[in-house]
């Protein structure tokens, strides 16, 4: 009886985590595309990441030794708007494979049943 206790004991707070994940990718999602402060922080992310690649490829080497803090400016740039895609993005990704882990689990369980 322990042993199958502890499996169920696990298998809830998996499935606990899996919902919190699901719930974050949804919110995430939500906001990016249906929110006035979501979408502008996704063009302004995107506008800084193209506006940042543009000042990169202007660069002359001529640029870059004189005035290396350019740079650096630049790359921080490009940084800030690549996290933030990227965190927001992954949070997506993260609850449609939670999901999709749940959903597995529960035509497992039907099947077994």
């Amino acid at each position: 009886m322990g042993e199958d206790s502890l499996m169920g004991r696990d298998q809830i707070v998996s499935d606990d985590i899996l919902f919190e994940k699901v719930n974050l990718g949804t919110e995430a999602g939500t906001f990016m595309r249906n929110t006035p402060v979501g979408r502008s922080l996704s063009e302004s992310a995107l506008h800084d990441w193209k506006s940042a690649v543009s000042d990169f490829e202007d660069l002359r080497i001529e640029d870059i030794m004189a005035h290396p803090e350019k740079v650096v400016a630049i790359k921080h740039k490009m940084d800030v708007a690549r996290s933030f895609i990227l965190w927001m993005n992954s949070a997506i990704r993260e609850g449609d494979s939670a999901e999709n882990e749940l959903r597995n689990r529960d035509m497992s369980e039907t099947t077994i049943d």
